[in-house]
């Protein structure tokens, strides 16, 4: 080869040498450390990110560019492995001219001389700052979610893409009785009371394969001895890419409510109990008239057809009338203990059936119209088709109906005009039943209360205030509803009640 292609080559080379390094300065932090430590370069890159003029960074020790922690790392342990000629590569968080810091991913790398003694160190690093702020700001994240999640007072459930328990928090761990250990994998289900169990595994199956809402009610078996409630709603949460699909659930404890409505339902039916032991106390006279006006017909027809059937006076017609008579009068008074017994009895449990309006009614009046007329009201019912029926507990649909005809009575009692009118109106698919009297309506500012437990406009010892509010609580637990009808000149109250089942009665 002749001297002047090697020379040619040499340039050549030399140039791809300047080339290469000028693209490095672009992205790379460059310098050159001494062997006592001291930083005897830094290329335009580490100038400009650092902020640093390069007589004032060549002044001091490498490791015063760094943080604290990096420099204790620095000079404990990353020394001693150069020292040894071998490579180091990790992190340094480094301190700029306006003392704001920012961070490397490093290599060093020792130089040697051809006798194998140390030259310097070559430093090559990426400035990473950004990275390690998102890096950080997870990590806060994480450790903030984390603390909320064991600090909330509701539990928390996480799962994997195959719905299999990962993580629970405290409150999760107490409300079941199951610690992290036994819950990991499809341990938690065990927790699960016996009978729900196969309910809330299909429920939670059906949620992770085919994202159908989970949001159920169930129990936790502790022991032997106490069972907690609980409400829980879980959702699908996607990471980037798809990859990392996880599920999280939420519960809340519901013992002390649930624990409350069966103390409210216990009471409810003690106070519904007690009125109407009253409102029968109150009725007994009525009954009584009611009762002892068919009784006295039986003995008057009994002692005729002792007369007629006596040998000297044969009459089948008046025998037969005399007997039709006592069968009727019979009827009347099986009426009257049928409703007896029905306004006595507990119906909350009934299933509800189809039931005619009118048969309501006729038991309704077959206990109170004797009281009406023994004291000059008017009890009057608006004709309507007998063919109308109503799904519902007819036990308690005749206690609310009882209920507001007795307060309609003590409406009107005192009036000049007293009458209580009973109207049934075909809606379609509902039926409404107005119980009108001939008062002037309930004064506006008391419309808004006569709804609210204790409250009553009867006088002292005639109402506890609970009847119109248990009255409504019925009316709901029918699908229905009880209203006053503000615009109407007199008093009524507008019951309505749907025609047909409904799914959740």
């Amino acid at each position: 080869m002749s001297a002047k292609l090697a020379n040619y080559l040499q340039k050549d080379e030399f140039e791809r040498i300047r080339e290469l390094q000028y693209a490095v300065d672009q992205f790379a932090l460059i310098g050159l450390i001494q062997p006592h430590g001291a930083l005897a370069h830094a290329n335009e890159k580490f100038l400009r990110v650092s902020g640093f003029a390069h007589e004032e960074i060549c002044k001091q020790p490498f490791h015063n560019l760094l943080c604290d922690e990096s420099r204790k790392l620095f000079v404990e342990h990353v020394m001693p492995i150069l020292s040894r000629g071998i490579t180091w590569k990790g992190e340094l968080c480094h301190v700029a001219r306006n003392h704001m810091h920012f961070w490397t991913e490093a290599t060093i790398v020792p130089i040697l001389n051809a006798d194998h003694s140390l030259r310097h160190y070559h430093f090559i690093a990426f400035e990473v700052t950004e990275r390690k702020a998102v890096e950080q700001s997870l990590t806060n994240n994480s450790i903030f979610f984390t603390k909320l999640m064991e600090l909330a007072p509701i539990g928390f459930f996480l799962a994997d893409i195959d719905g299999r328990c990962t993580y629970i928090n405290k409150i999760w761990s107490e409300t079941s009785g199951c610690r992290l250990r036994q819950a990991l994998g499809v341990g938690w289900l065990q927790a699960v009371f016996r009978d729900d169990r196969p309910m809330v595994e299909e429920a939670w199956n059906q949620f992770i394969q085919n994202d159908r809402a989970f949001n159920c009610e169930y129990r936790y078996q502790h022991g032997s001895d106490r069972i907690v409630w609980v409400v829980a709603t879980a959702e699908r949460v996607d990471f980037a890419l798809n990859t990392r699909t996880r599920f999280i659930r939420v519960e809340k404890d519901l013992t002390e409510r649930r624990e409350n409505e069966q103390l409210i339902n216990e009471q409810r039916a003690q106070i519904v109990a007690a009125s109407k032991m009253s409102a029968l106390g109150e009725m007994a006279g009525g009954i009584a008239h009611e009762i002892n006006n068919p009784l006295a017909i039986l003995q008057l027809r009994a002692r005729q057809i002792i007369q007629l059937v006596r040998p000297d006076m044969p009459s089948i017609e008046r025998l037969i009338q005399a007997a039709e008579n006592i069968r009727q009068t019979t009827d009347r008074i099986a009426a009257i203990v049928r409703s007896l017994r029905a306004i006595a009895r507990e119906g909350h449990g009934d299933p509800f059936l189809r039931t005619p309006i009118r048969a309501l009614v006729d038991d309704t009046l077959e206990l109170c119209a004797a009281r009406f007329k023994s004291h000059d009201i008017m009890l009057r019912i608006t004709p309507f088709s007998p063919h109308l029926e109503v799904s519902c507990r007819s036990v308690e649909l005749l206690q609310l109906l009882l209920n507001l005809l007795n307060n309609a009575f003590y409406a009107v009692e005192h009036l000049q005009e007293r009458w209580v009118e009973v109207g049934v109106h075909d809606r379609g698919d509902d039926v409404e039943i107005w119980i009108t009297d001939s008062g002037a309506g309930i004064p506006p500012e008391l419309q808004d209360k006569i709804f609210q437990p204790f409250y009553t406009t009867k006088p002292i010892g005639n109402g506890t205030g609970l009847g119109l509010s248990i009255s409504r609580a019925v009316a709901l637990d029918h699908h229905g509803d009880l209203w006053l009808d503000r615009e109407c000149p007199h008093t009524r109250f507008v019951l309505k009640i749907p025609k047909h089942p409904v799914e959740s009665a």
